[in-house]
């Protein structure tokens, strides 16, 4: 079996109330990856137990790589990345362990990496087929997943609306990347200096260069990347395209004919 490891994004609702996110199986059995791979090959894993801080973020995310690394060293086989937003961010350091040898022995296990509204994204990067969006993520660099570019394992979902993973380099840019840095490191949810106050008015300003007008453009933009249809004359999701991918690749490794459990020899 291959495993699939996927990370959501931060859930808002779960931030605000300050409670820890959890979904139910029921929920988590209507997601594109549990309903779409092909359940004779992939052994399915929903991380949760992260998502819980918008700001400070690097804690929730330092949390996730924990849980995912463990989750890798205690699997044995063939394992996929998957994550959106702050998951892909997360996932993103985990491959960078991965790549250190940080998880001793277990890149050559790692089939894939698949990415969506990736704060990390690296400048260039896309997914095989696939148009380059502008920018890069809008976190800063030392956060950012380099090297890339000629990684066929990394594929990098990028919808041009989303300024989480498009950012650039100009003034505006850069003031939405000092915004989502104080998101990473700062606050800890009470107003108790005048320091604290500084920051959200940092924050704020970070975030409103995004444009009022334009904030439920770019949230539509940045969750919706099971509707984006990124290559032109092609209908699928980009969550679709990397379900068929996965499906795909399984042939190789479990069936002798080279054929997946879901694409069955043709006229069998």
């Amino acid at each position: 079996m291959i495993t699939v490891f996927e990370c959501p994004g931060t859930n808002v609702d779960a931030t605000i109330s300050g409670k820890m996110q959890y979904i139910s199986p029921e929920e988590i059995a209507k997601g594109d990856f549990y309903n779409g791979l092909d359940k004779t090959a992939f052994d399915y894993v929903f991380i949760q137990g992260y998502a819980n801080n918008l700001k400070p973020l690097l804690p929730s995310v330092n949390s996730g790589v924990a849980i995912v690394t463990q989750k890798i060293e205690s699997t044995e086989g063939k394992f996929a990345l998957i994550g959106t937003s702050q998951g892909a961010l997360i996932q993103s350091l985990v491959y960078k362990k991965l790549k250190n040898n940080e998880i001793a022995g277990r890149l050559s296990d790692c089939v894939g990496v698949f990415l969506f509204g990736n704060p990390a994204r690296e400048s260039g990067k896309a997914f095989p087929g696939g148009p380059v969006a502008p920018g890069h993520g809008i976190a800063s660099a030392e956060y950012r997943l380099t090297g890339t570019l000629s990684d066929p394992l990394v594929w990098e979902f990028a919808n041009p609306g989303d300024p989480v993973c498009t950012n650039g380099d100009d003034l505006a840019s850069q003031i939405r990347e000092d915004g989502f840095e104080s998101m990473l490191t700062s606050f800890d949810g009470n107003l108790n200096s005048i320091s604290d106050v500084l920051q959200i008015a940092q924050d704020l300003a970070g975030w409103l260069s995004f444009g009022v007008l334009a904030a439920p453009g770019m949230a539509l933009f940045h969750n919706e990347y099971n509707s984006y249809t990124p290559i032109p004359g092609d209908s699928r999701s980009a969550t679709q395209i990397v379900v068929d991918h996965l499906n795909t690749i399984v042939g190789p490794y479990y069936r002798d004919d080279g054929w997946s459990t879901t694409l069955r020899v043709p006229g069998a």
